[in-house]
């Protein structure tokens, strides 16, 4: 038999779960939305101000892109999410289209041996991306 007090505790145990549940989705809609807004507004600038050419991480998604990092370039991030070093002029990275997140490209090829999800985000990709 289930007490009073024991049951209470479940049902609000359950309402804390429900509003957590609720507050998750909220912020990935609010995120996704957010996505999509930049990446209307990125289409409509039609590129950089300077004229600079975009660098691979804000083009459309595609295939696997790997490719050299050059901090001239625009990149956003200066630092491998797996290894935790920073990116050198020079050095191969990798872009996941799923996310354009990118990684040294032996790290990332490494953590992709293991998982089929980005290690920064862990968004999923295809079955294409893990090679």
């Amino acid at each position: 038999m289930v007490s009073h007090g024991s049951a209470a505790a479940m049902g609000a145990f359950a309402i804390v779960v429900l509003i957590t549940l609720l507050f998750l989705r909220l912020f990935h809609e609010k995120r996704k939305a957010e996505q999509q807004e930049a990446a209307a507004a990125e289409e409509e600038a039609g590129g950089d101000e300077e004229g600079q050419q975009q660098p691979p991480a804000e083009q459309a998604a595609g295939p696997p892109l790997v490719c050299r990092y050059r901090r001239a370039d625009g990149w956003r991030e200066r630092s491998c999410g797996v290894c935790l070093s920073e990116l050198a002029d020079g050095e191969i990275i990798r872009v996941l289209p799923a996310c354009m997140h990118y990684f040294h490209a032996a790290c990332v090829g490494e953590w992709l041996s293991a998982h089929h999800t980005c290690p920064l985000c862990r968004a999923p990709l295809a079955a294409a991306d893990t090679t």
